[in-house]
């Protein structure tokens, strides 16, 4: 009777330790997750806001292709915040 009940309170044991493992581990995915969908979501939005600048610009140069002074410019523009963006992005 002893040997059963010892062998039924390690098994108990044993279990609860599983129990344990798991929950950690939960825990410690869930934190992954969240943080994985942090960094996800600032990308998806900064791709967006880019996205709809870059469409800006080409709208404004689209409006004005028969004034060629004010096309010159939006696209001098539309270079110098290109390239700021990259220098950002860069560093």
């Amino acid at each position: 009777m002893r040997v059963i009940d010892k062998d039924i309170e390690n098994e108990i044991q044993i279990k609860d330790s599983k129990l344990a493992s798991g929950s950690v581990l939960q825990k410690e995915i869930r934190s992954h997750i969240q943080a994985v969908r942090q960094l996800t979501d600032g990308l998806d939005r900064r791709g967006l806001l880019l996205a709809g600048a870059d469409r800006c610009m080409r709208e404004l140069m689209n409006s004005f292709e028969d004034v060629p002074a004010v096309y010159s410019l939006l696209e001098d523009a539309s270079i110098v915040v290109w390239s700021s963006i990259e220098r950002e992005e860069k560093s």
